[in-house]
């Protein structure tokens, strides 16, 4: 009876890590990637933008993201060119996609899994990169934990490759929607896209704007 009692007490105080989106949410989000080398650094910022609307009598979450700037080791900032554009995903909010990812890049998908949050449910935040044709990607292995002072916390790795990510990451979910209101990875041997090598990978996710639909 006491084990009982013990599991069902450890299940309910387990937090509720799904989506809870209704029509008319919108928010906003910067990520900033830092890659560090032996010799080198440079900086990413990019701003992530989501909403929530009915279209044709279905419900859609919207999200796009762009690069905003880049800031190299000697303090230089360089905004994105003019004719940058957003890459755009959708996905019904059943967890179906509707407007697939645009972009196709190996690198961009490792980092991005790595970075997805694992949700309870069927509907996640939709993916900008993914895998391309004919390419077969190791497993991922994560482990999350949660503490009432620390929020989430998980470790990473990759279950295989001459040199695989692993990392940690922990952060913070609004407790009415289950956004993403604030995190910080830290990863080994990641790849930036559009170089050779690995680098140590720190990613800090910061909410910038949040507009919720009222709740019953």
């Amino acid at each position: 009876m006491l084990a009982l009692i013990g599991a069902l007490a450890i299940s309910l105080s387990a937090p509720d890590t799904s989506l809870r989106l209704k029509i008319g949410d919108q928010w906003a989000i910067e990520r900033t990637k830092v890659f560090r080398s032996s010799e080198d650094t440079l900086t990413q910022v990019e701003s992530l933008s989501y909403s929530v609307s009915k279209e044709d009598g279905k419900v859609f979450l919207r999200a796009e993201c762009k690069l905003k700037e880049t800031r190299t080791p000697e303090g230089d900032v360089v905004p994105a060119p003019k004719q940058t554009r957003a890459i755009v995903s959708k996905v019904t909010l059943d967890g179906n996609e509707a407007i697939g990812p645009q972009g196709e890049s190996v690198d961009e998908h490792r980092i991005e899994r790595f970075l997805a949050i694992e949700r309870s449910g069927s509907l996640s935040e939709p993916l900008f990169f993914p895998v391309p044709p004919n390419v077969r990607l190791v497993g991922l292995q994560r482990a999350t934990g949660f503490s009432k002072a620390m929020g989430f916390s998980s470790n990473l790795q990759e279950l295989g490759g001459d040199k695989s990510m692993r990392g940690s990451a922990s952060f913070q979910l609004d407790s009415v929607s289950g956004i993403l209101t604030k995190g910080t990875w830290h990863i080994q041997n990641a790849p930036m896209p559009g170089s050779d090598g690995t680098w140590d990978l720190d990613v800090a996710v910061e909410l910038k704007t949040m507009k919720l639909a009222p709740r019953a």
